[in-house]
C-alpha cells in the first residue's frame, strides 16, 4: 500500500489531493471527501491499524478510522494551523505533529484510536483497553536517592494499571 498527496497552491489551486494504491500503482483511489478544508501536506497510516489514517492540510489535522472513506477534523488542543508533517512514534504510540508557525504538538498515546470504529463512536460509553503502567510512590527510597532514581536497583514502586500519582 502506498499513499501520496499533491498540492498546487502556488497556482491558486487549493484543492486537496490525497490518493492510495493497493496494487503497486496500477490504480489509485482518491481519499478526499467534501469535509476536508485546504490543500493536503501529509498523510500517514498508523503502523498498528491500517484503517487509521492521519491527514495534515493547510488548516487542520484530520483522522480517518475507515481507511480514508470518512474524515473527522481533530479539534482537541490543536489550533487552526498548517499541519506540515506527521510522525507516529512507535514505542510510545504518540502522534507528533509538525506545524508551520505554531510549533510542534504531540498527541500522547493514540492507542485508543486504533480500537475506534464506527460502532464504537456510536456508543454512549466505551472502555478502551488499558496499557500496563508503573506507579511510583514518593518517599519509598532512602533520603540519599532522589525520587525516581532507578539506577540503584532499589524497588521504586509497583506495577499496575494506573498512571495516577499517590
Amino acid at each position: 500500500m502506498a499513499y501520496v498527496v499533491f498540492e498546487n497552491h502556488q497556482q491558486s489551486d487549493w484543492t486537496p489531493y490525497a490518493f492510495v494504491t493497493r496494487d503497486y500503482g496500477q490504480t489509485w483511489r482518491s481519499l478526499v471527501t467534501p469535509d476536508i478544508e485546504g490543500f493536503a501536506w501529509v498523510i500517514k497510516e498508523d503502523p498498528g491499524n491500517a484503517n487509521l489514517l492521519f491527514l495534515g492540510t493547510e488548516f487542520h489535522l484530520y483522522v480517518s478510522f475507515d481507511g480514508g472513506r470518512q474524515w473527522l477534523k481533530w479539534t482537541q488542543g490543536l489550533p487552526t494551523v498548517a499541519v506540515r508533517d506527521l510522525v507516529i512514534q512507535r514505542r510510545e504510540s504518540d502522534l507528533v505533529i509538525g506545524t508551520h508557525g505554531r510549533s510542534a504538538y504531540i498527541i500522547d498515546d493514540i492507542s485508543p484510536l486504533r480500537h475506534a470504529s464506527e460502532s464504537v463512536l456510536k456508543e454512549t460509553l466505551h472502555l478502551f483497553p488499558v496499557s500496563e503502567a508503573s506507579q511510583y510512590r514518593r518517599g519509598s527510597l532512602p533520603v540519599y536517592y532522589s525520587p525516581g532514581d532507578t539506577s540503584s536497583g532499589a524497588p521504586t514502586g509497583r506495577t499496575g494499571h494506573s498512571s495516577a500519582m499517590c
